[in-house]
Order: C-alpha cells, then sequence, then structure tokens
C-alpha cells in the first residue's frame, strides 16, 4: 500500500514536469517561429503576433463572461472584460497595419494610434482594477462602459480625426508618442503598487504573474519608444514582450477562474468520500459501543447488522429472520411495527422476550445513504431492573400514603401553632415600623443632612437637614438639582461606595459654599436594591477655627524666624523630643543630637553641672527657669546667653511642655567689663598718688581684662 502511494506521488510528480517541459518547449517554438516569420515577412510576423495576443484576450472575455455568476475575484473579473475592448483595439490596429491593404487610404499613423490608445486604455484599465477589489463588480455596467469609451476612441480616429499624431512616415514618432509611452509606463508602474499595497487580497503564484506582466508591458512600452520605423527590429522586440505579457494574464485568469475552483471541486469530493467512509466507521464504532440492543432489519426481515449487545443477548444470527432470532417464531409477529416505520413514524413500546426479560423497544426508520432503501433500526433497552424497582416503588407508596394520613393531622397541629406565632410576628413587625418610624425621627432632627442615593444619582430619601440646606430635588439627579449639570461631578466621591462595597470618609464643599465631612456606607434597601446611605457634616466653623490656628501657628513660626533670639521647647519631664531650627543652627548639631538632654554637650564643660541642676531643679519645682551659660556656635567661638523658660499649663493644672528662650549677651557683657575697667582706671587716675600704688593697680586691671 504504501508502496503504490509512493509510485504515484513520484508519476504525479515526473508528470508534472514533463507537462512544465512541454509548456516551456512550446513557448519557444512559438517566439522562435514568430521570428523566422520576420526574417521571412514581417508583416506576416506583425500579423500572426498581433493575432496571437488578440485571440488571448477574447480568450479571457470569454472565460470571465460565461462564468460571471460564479466568478469572486472582480479584480481579474473587470480586467478579462476591458481585455475585450483592448483586443477590438488591437484587431482594428492589425487591419490598419502598413501593407495589410485592409483599410485602404489612411495613412501608417492610424495603426501607431490605435496602438496608443489601446495601451492607454491596457493601463488604465489595471489601475481601475485594484479599486473594485472589495467591491462588487457589475459586469453589464463595465462592459457598456468600455463600449462607450471604444466607440469613442474609434471615432475620433476615423471620422472626427482628431485624435493625436503619433508617427510621421519619414519622420518618425513625434512627441506625442514618446511622451505617451512614457505615460503609459507610469501607469503600469502606479498599477504594480497599487497592485503591492494590496497585496493581502490575492494568491502568492497569481500575484507573481500579474507583477511579470506588468512589469513586461512596460518593458515592451519602453522599446516602442525606441523604433523609427514600423518594422525596425525594436518594434518586433516589444511584441514579444507584449505577447508574454498576454499570456501571463491569461495564465492568472485562467488559473483563478478554472483551474483552482475545478481542482478545489475534485478535492473537496475526494475529501467528502472519505468523510463519509470515516464517518460510516465512526458510527459503527459508537454502536458497538452502546450497551443497548441495536440492529438493522431491511423490508425482507433479513438482519443487516447487529451490535456486540445484541449478539451477546441472544446470540449468533447465522442468517435468521428478525421474528426467528428474537422470539423463536416461523413467520412475522402480530405485534411488529414494521408498515408504521415505512411510513417514517418512530414507535415505542415495551416487550417481554422469551430470556425473561423486559425491554423499552424504539422503532425508527433508517435510510441506507448508498442504496436509499429504507429499513428499521430497532434499540432494545433492558428494563427489567427497572419493572422491578416500579413494583417495590408501588409498595412503598401505600405505605407512604399511610404515612401521609398520619403527617396530615401532625400538620394541622403545627398550623395551629404557625397560626400563633404569625400573630407573633405582625405584632414584631409592628414594633419594628415603630422602630422605624422612630429612627425616621432621628434622622429627622439629626443636625447633619441624612440621604439614600441610587445607582442612576436620584434621592430615594432625604432628612429636613437636607431639604432645608439645599431643598427638595422635584425628582431630579443629585447633580441636577444641586449644581446645574448635565452630568455627574468629575470630583464626587459617593459612587466609589459602589465599586468597593466599603464605607469611606471625604471631604465636599456644597453648592452652598460650606464645607463637609461625607460619610458614606454601602446600604440594601427592603427589596434588596442597592443604595449609598450618605451623611453630611457641616464642618465650615470648624474649618475656619483650624485655619484661624494654622495662621497663628505659621505667625509663631515667622516671628520665631524673625528673632534673632533662639526658641526651645521640650516636653513635661524636660527632655528635647521634637526639633529646634534655631537652636541645630546656631549650634550646628543635627535633630538626633539635641534629644534627650544632647543639647547640654554643647554647653561650655563650667557650666553644664550647674545648668543641669538649676534646670532639673526647675522642672522638678515647675518654677520659672532662668540662668546664664556659654553655648559653642557652629564656627566654635562661645558664647554667653541669657535663658529664660516657662511651663505651658494644661486646663487640669499639669505641664503640658515647656517654652524658652536664649539671648545673646556676649556684646553686652563685654560692653560691661570695658565700662568696669574704664570706671576701674578712672578712679585709679583720681585716687592713687604713689607711683608704686598706681603701677599695681594698673597691673591689677591688665590682669583683669586679659584673664591672665
Amino acid at each position: 500500500m504504501i508502496y503504490n502511494e509512493m509510485l504515484m506521488s513520484y508519476s504525479f510528480k515526473y508528470s508534472k514536469q514533463i507537462q512544465q517541459g512541454l509548456v516551456i518547449f512550446c513557448a519557444a517554438a512559438i517566439l522562435i517561429g514568430l521570428y523566422l516569420a520576420s526574417l521571412h515577412s514581417y508583416l506576416l510576423f506583425h500579423t500572426v503576433s498581433e493575432l496571437f495576443t488578440i485571440a488571448i484576450a477574447f480568450a479571457m472575455f470569454i472565460i470571465v463572461w460565461n462564468s460571471r455568476q460564479f466568478i469572486e475575484d472582480n479584480y481579474l473579473s473587470f480586467i478579462g472584460i476591458a481585455f475585450l475592448f483592448i483586443g477590438s483595439l488591437d484587431l482594428v490596429h492589425t487591419l490598419a497595419y502598413k501593407g495589410m491593404g485592409v483599410l485602404q487610404g489612411y495613412n501608417p499613423d492610424i495603426a501607431t494610434q490605435l496602438w496608443i490608445a489601446s495601451r492607454y486604455m491596457h493601463s488604465i484599465s489595471f489601475i481601475a482594477a485594484v479599486f473594485l477589489v472589495r467591491r462588487k463588480l457589475n459586469q453589464n455596467i463595465a462592459a457598456f462602459v468600455y463600449s462607450v469609451i471604444t466607440a469613442i476612441v474609434l471615432l475620433s480616429i476615423f471620422y472626427w480625426e482628431n485624435f493625436p499624431a503619433c508617427f510621421i512616415e519619414g519622420t518618425g514618432l513625434t512627441k506625442f508618442k514618446d511622451v505617451s509611452e512614457t505615460v503609459i509606463c507610469v501607469f503600469f508602474a502606479v498599477a504594480i503598487l497599487l497592485l503591492y499595497l494590496n497585496r493581502k487580497e490575492f494568491k502568492k503564484n497569481i500575484l507573481i504573474l500579474l507583477f511579470v506582466s506588468l512589469f513586461l508591458s512596460i518593458c515592451s512600452e519602453l522599446v516602442f519608444t525606441l523604433y523609427g520605423s514600423v518594422y525596425g527590429l525594436a518594434n518586433l522586440t516589444g511584441h514579444y514582450f507584449k505577447i508574454i505579457s498576454f499570456y501571463l494574464i491569461y495564465r492568472a485568469l485562467v488559473k483563478t477562474q478554472l483551474i483552482d475552483p475545478y481542482s478545489t471541486l475534485f478535492r473537496n469530493l475526494k475529501q467528502n468520500e472519505k468523510f463519509i467512509v470515516e464517518e460510516q466507521k465512526r458510527l459503527e464504532s459508537i454502536l458497538n459501543a452502546i450497551p443497548d440492543g441495536i440492529y438493522i432489519v431491511n423490508q425482507n426481515h433479513d438482519i443487516e447488522y447487529a451490535n456486540p449487545t445484541m449478539r451477546k443477548i441472544f446470540g449468533s444470527i447465522d442468517g435468521k429472520k428478525c421474528y426467528e432470532y428474537i422470539d423463536s417464531f416461523d413467520k412475522p409477529c402480530s405485534l411488529c411495527k414494521f408498515p408504521e416505520v415505512l411510513d417514517g413514524k418512530t414507535v415505542r413500546m415495551e416487550c417481554a422476550s422469551t430470556n425473561g426479560k423486559v425491554y423499552d423497544a424504539i422503532d425508527t426508520p433508517f435510510v441506507n445513504i448508498f442504496t436509499g432503501q429504507v429499513s428499521k433500526l430497532k434499540i432494545l433497552h433492558d428494563i427489567t431492573e427497572i419493572k422491578q424497582v416500579e413494583q417495590v416503588l408501588c409498595q412503598a407508596k401505600d405505605e407512604l400514603e399511610k404515612k401521609v394520613l398520619e403527617r396530615t393531622a401532625e400538620l394541622a397541629k403545627m398550623n395551629e401553632m404557625l397560626t400563633a406565632e404569625i400573630a407573633e410576628r405582625k405584632k414584631a413587625e409592628e414594633i419594628v415600623k415603630a422602630e422605624r418610624k422612630r429612627f425616621e425621627d432621628v434622622l429627622e432632627m439629626m443636625p447633619a443632612y441624612a440621604i439614600l442615593l441610587t445607582p442612576d444619582y436620584h434621592v430615594a430619601y432625604a432628612n429636613r437637614t437636607f431639604r432645608k440646606w439645599f431643598g427638595d430635588d422635584n425628582g431630579k439627579k443629585c447633580y441636577e438639582f444641586l449644581f446645574n449639570r448635565t452630568e455627574p461631578c468629575e470630583n464626587c466621591e459617593t459612587y466609589n461606595v459602589m465599586k468597593t462595597g466599603k464605607s469611606q470618609l471625604w471631604e465636599w464643599t456644597g453648592p452652598n459654599g460650606h464645607n463637609y465631612d461625607i460619610y458614606d456606607y454601602p446600604f440594601t434597601d427592603t427589596d434588596g436594591s442597592p443604595l449609598i446611605m450618605e451623611i453630611g457634616v457641616d464642618v465650615t466653623a470648624h474649618k475656619q477655627t483650624q485655619n484661624a490656628l494654622r495662621q497663628g501657628e505659621e505667625r509663631y513660626h515667622s516671628l520665631t524666624a524673625a528673632t534673632a533670639q533662639i526658641v526651645w521647647t521640650t516636653d513635661a519631664q524636660g527632655q528635647v523630643n521634637d526639633d529646634m531650627p534655631s537652636w541645630r543652627e546656631f549650634t550646628g548639631q543635627s535633630v538626633q543630637e539635641i534629644k534627650g538632654w544632647g543639647w547640654i554637650d554643647f554647653l561650655h564643660p563650667d557650666d553644664r553641672d550647674s545648668t543641669a541642676k538649676i534646670w532639673s531643679n526647675a522642672v522638678e519645682q515647675r518654677i520659672l527657669y532662668e540662668t546664664e551659660y556659654r553655648i559653642r556656635r557652629n564656627d566654635g567661638e562661645y558664647r554667653d546667653m541669657s535663658v529664660r523658660g516657662v511651663p505651658v499649663m494644661e486646663q487640669d493644672g499639669s505641664i503640658r511642655e515647656w517654652v524658652g528662650t536664649c539671648t545673646d549677651i556676649t556684646e553686652r557683657k563685654k560692653f560691661q567689663q570695658r565700662q568696669s575697667i574704664t570706671n576701674s582706671l578712672l578712679e585709679l587716675f583720681a585716687a592713687k598718688t604713689l607711683r608704686k600704688e598706681y603701677l599695681d593697680a594698673t597691673t591689677k586691671i591688665i590682669r583683669d581684662w586679659s584673664g591672665c
């Protein structure tokens, strides 16, 4: 089997290579034959080559027009219609060619004019076709438009004679002809670009054929710009390119409209045949796996198929009729439903078999997809155990009815108890209503507003305070009657509760300019619908008080920063816990170095013990703290300070904190010292008469001045 498949694959591949070789050989033979014809008679070559392309053009139109009801490729369909009229202009061009003698009385320019007109139609058609890739093409309208254009072209050349001259005998090609060939090449290049931009709409092999064909058309036009005689070599080469270009278009059209559809059709038929066989095997495997007995009987009562379950129950078929196989009868049984099955009906019944089993039997029509003959498919489901269970259930039913009567009596007694319970529940509901009324009264008397909001921004309930502050909503949405808006407020946070399911606190500025602390809670209405309960407390006065305190504190800090004194604070026990910016700026200590008793490390060593005693005594006695000590400034110099501190008391008489200042008195003390020395000198001058006493007093003053 594998060998046969390999042989067939190799044969197909070899046959395809031979076919491609024959195509290449025939194409080469045609081109060589045309060349030999041109050597014998250029007119013969021109006529044959043109007729060859004309035949291709007409063949493309015939293929498209006769398969237009089934064509889905609008691009090539449009090209096929266009080539009928392109070929028609080429046919008239061939008949008008110099030396043909068909259209006598006309100069050679007519053939060139027809050629240029045909090439314009050729290039523009490929541009227009791209815009029909995703649109529906009406072939009749397209054919009509091309008919009108072709008629106008022929009339302008033969009747009106207003078509620009393209060839002047003895001179050669005109400027219009050369420019037209260039424009036509540009049109073909634009068609290639548009085709590339829409490349996803085409199969790769078709796209390559179209690209090469359009490229060869450009080459053909470029070559035709070079010839100076209608019988020249350039004209010969241009026709070669044109023949190959037309053939490639033809190949693309034939492959799209004929080869691919029919290949697909036969491939689908083969796949469908394989699919049917596989489905038949799958169906047979399913029937074999079903635990119920299944068999198929034809109209002659012959058993065509029996699944394993059937053969396991009733044994081997051995060519028996269905009535012989199932019931051991010698003729069809009276209960046989075959006539009804042949009428297309499905029959279901219970039947007891000779093996003592009870079956749920289903007879249904079965059509053989190959012969079309109607047979009967029978399914036997063993319900013996179900029947036994039904008997047990009947017995249980009788017992159950007895118990139901007993239970009914119990339920009657329970009903009396439920009646009493209902009465108590109604009483409880009245109490709940009263409590609800009381709760509503509390909400009405609250100094804060309380509302219930629905998911669509309506106010389901509003207490008296809300109505007093903001008025009635009159059925409007909250943002409509509060702010006259047409959409929800951007800064509203209320409906976040719907998303998170959690309560929240936020601040809100109402339409009256007041500030409110808003408390939002998820709330469920009595019917189970979600709501938001919102309570708003007017904190405007509180905000104003806070602002005043903040301004006072800012003023205090500004005053502290403006003064030359060092301001310090401690806790009730005299420990530094917070930052003291003025102290740190003066000493250069860090926040951590200041805390606790760390500040004392920057006092003069001789002043530390005395200062600690005085400060500890003031804290312990809760009295005014007043002393002098020297502090080392951040440049290393010790400065004399006058220090005062007082306790700040709470309302209950306890100390909340200590606040104090350090005033730099260094310059004052220096001044006092200088003044003291000056006074001493004056007294010396006034009181000392002896030179020795004078010198001793002067030495003492100098010592006091220098500290030595």
